[in-house]
C-alpha cells in the first residue's frame, strides 16, 4: 500500500513539475512592453531587411535595403500607421491594405485575445517555447524570452538581433 501511495505521489509531482516549466503566454510576451530594437529579416514573397522600435506602445519600423533605405512605417498605440520620408510625415486614412499592417499586427500579439498552445522544444541547440495559435506560429527564446521568430502561412519573420533599450 505504501508503495502505491508513493508512486501515484511521485506522478503527481512529475505531472506539477512538468506544467510548471511552460510560462503562460502573458509572460512570454512582455517583451512587447518594453523599450526594445530588433533587426528583422522579413519574407513576405519579397525579402525585406528591417529596424524594428518598440517604444511604449509605438512601433517604427525602418527598412535597410537599398532600394526603401529612408522609408519608415510608425504604428501608434491607437494603431494609426504613418509613412515616415526623408523627415515628412504622412498620415495613412485607410491603412488596410499595407503589408506592414499586417506585419505590424505580429507584434502587438493578445495572450487574452486567442487561444495559445504552447510547448518547449529543443531547436539546433537551443531551448525555446513554440507559441501556436490561429495560424500563427511565435518561437521564443526559453532563457531570455526574446522572440525569435513569426510565422505564418504567408510571412515569416527572423529575429537576427534584439537589444533591450533603457527607458
Amino acid at each position: 500500500m505504501k508503495k502505491i501511495c508513493f508512486c501515484l505521489l511521485f506522478f503527481i509531482c512529475l505531472l506539477f513539475s512538468s506544467c510548471a516549466s511552460v510560462p503562460n503566454m502573458q509572460s512570454l510576451l512582455a517583451y512587447q512592453n518594453e523599450n526594445a530594437t530588433l533587426q528583422l529579416q522579413i519574407h513576405d514573397g519579397e525579402i525585406f531587411s528591417a529596424h524594428l522600435v518598440l517604444e511604449e506602445g509605438t512601433f517604427l519600423l525602418t527598412f535597410q535595403d537599398d532600394t526603401r533605405k529612408e522609408i519608415s512605417y510608425r504604428q501608434n498605440a491607437d494603431e494609426s500607421i504613418r509613412i515616415l520620408y526623408r523627415e515628412k510625415e504622412i498620415p495613412i486614412e485607410n491603412s488596410e491594405l499595407l503589408k506592414c499592417k499586417e506585419w505590424f499586427s505580429l507584434f502587438r500579439l493578445s495572450a487574452e485575445k486567442h487561444l495559445w498552445k504552447i510547448k518547449k522544444e529543443k531547436l539546433g541547440g537551443t531551448q525555446v517555447f513554440v507559441c501556436k495559435s490561429e495560424g500563427l506560429t511565435l518561437y521564443i527564446d526559453a532563457v531570455s524570452k526574446i522572440p525569435l521568430k513569426w510565422k505564418t502561412d504567408t510571412i515569416e519573420i527572423d529575429v537576427l538581433h534584439f537589444e533591450r533599450n533603457a527607458k
